[in-house]
């Protein structure tokens, strides 16, 4: 049991630390502290200053630099895409300017943009690979070739390509058509697969910007923001 004694040595030992305590603020501590303040208000108001400088400098130079993609890109990739029927595939978190602007470059290449596809957060989630797995199941049709070794994940994506892509052999098989015979005279399907389209967007894992009655020979991959590992920064978006 504590006895009175006791309680009033330590009432006694608090007074005394904090009466130490004003002391030393009041005097030689205090004294440092006033004379120190301004050297640091003054050193914190310079790096302020040069930081400001820095970000101007960085300003400056993405002005420049997105001044001259504006004026040159049109001249540089005109014509390089003709006759091309391009599908633009936007991932999950993919910067909505950066597609539109995308989209805008392959038109002024030339190129038709069949679609844009915007592909949902939720398609990479654990629960939807079982999903997807069941869907690429259940709108499989003649011609289209799924991954028997992959997962749900795997076979989403080939069922997604088989929707707004035609084939590789396809593609080549196309360019080396005579003059005067059409696609549909070598069996080639450039209708897009509205089945898969609609399974696909009606369970929420696509959404599609256009028509998207055609199918594409090519497609632009325009990814989010990634992250570096150990770092909250974001790293420019990926276009492929």
């Amino acid at each position: 049991m504590i006895d009175f004694r006791y309680h009033l040595v330590s009432i006694i030992a608090v007074f005394f630390a904090l009466a130490v305590g004003i002391v030393l603020g009041a005097g030689p501590l205090g004294e440092r502290v006033d004379a120190d303040l301004p050297d640091q208000l003054n050193s914190m108001r310079e790096q302020n200053s040069q930081l400001q400088e820095q970000i101007r400098g960085l300003e400056s130079i993405q002005e420049y630099r997105d001044g001259f993609i504006e004026v040159v890109t049109p001249e540089i990739v005109s014509g390089r895409l003709d006759n091309r029927d391009v599908v633009v595939m936007a991932m999950p978190n993919a910067d909505g300017d950066i597609v539109a602007a995308v989209a805008e470059t392959l038109r002024d290449a030339g190129a038709e943009v069949t679609a844009s596809v915007q592909v949902d957060s939720n398609w990479t989630d654990a629960e939807s690979e079982t999903a997807l797995d069941a869907l690429a199941a259940g709108l499989v049709s003649t011609g289209i070739t799924i991954p028997e070794d992959g997962d749900g994940y795997d076979r989403g994506a080939a069922l997604l390509a088989q929707a707004f892509l035609i084939s590789p052999e396809e593609v080549t098989l196309e360019e080396g058509l005579p003059s005067g015979i059409d696609e549909l005279t070598l069996g080639i399907n450039r209708q897009s697969d509205e089945e898969i389209v609609i399974g696909l967007s009606e369970a929420g894992f696509i959404g599609v910007d256009g028509d998207a009655e055609r199918k594409a020979e090519l497609a632009v991959v325009v990814a989010g923001p990634l992250v570096a590992e150990d770092s909250a920064v974001p790293v420019e978006p990926l276009v492929t």
